[in-house]
């Protein structure tokens, strides 16, 4: 068992051992050394190549559902939006009705002003007889009262509010 051992991967044969002492020895093992190390590094380079394109197709992949997600969302978006809807309402209807989303824009502190002045006569009101409201008799009076005209001034702010908001920004987005 004089014969040097080698340990080698697979499928790699190193050349047969000159008898110790010969000069040659060493020159074709360095040699064969460097053949190694060179078939290895090509090895290296492949696999390298392979993992940098694997990473680009996956970032690829990533950018892709990126764009779908922000796609959606700008749809949800737009779908909430219910000021878009009133624009698009205003704007179908525009050469029709040509000033209505600019008249209601004037209009809407007027119909404020009088419901918040209903309901501060409503609060005065109650907080000067709360029995007022304590019988059924003055219970509908006050209803009779107040009830119908806070009901259907809400209802009317309540229509020309979204109109006015949705031209007040149109007038800021031209």
């Amino acid at each position: 068992m004089d014969a040097p051992i080698f340990a080698t991967s697979p499928g790699l044969r190193l050349p047969d051992a000159q008898p110790p002492g010969s000069g040659t020895d060493a020159a074709l093992l360095l040699r064969h050394l460097l053949e190694v190390q060179r078939e290895q590094l090509a090895v290296l380079k492949a696999q390298q190549a392979n993992a940098d394109k694997a990473v680009a197709t996956l970032m690829r992949q990533m950018v892709e559902v990126q764009k779908e997600q922000l796609a959606v969302l700008k749809a949800q978006q737009a779908a909430a939006d219910s000021q878009s809807r009133w624009r698009g309402f205003l704007a179908r209807w525009a050469d029709e009705f040509p000033n209505v989303g600019t008249h209601c824009k004037e209009v809407l502190p007027l119909v404020e002003r009088a419901y918040l002045g209903l309901i501060q006569e409503l609060a005065d009101k109650l907080r000067d007889d709360e029995a007022e409201i304590g019988s059924e008799f003055g219970l509908a009076e006050f209803l009779d009262k107040y009830g119908m005209r806070l009901s259907q001034l809400g209802s009317v702010l309540s229509q020309l509010g979204p109109i006015a908001d949705a031209t007040a920004e149109s007038d800021r987005t031209k």
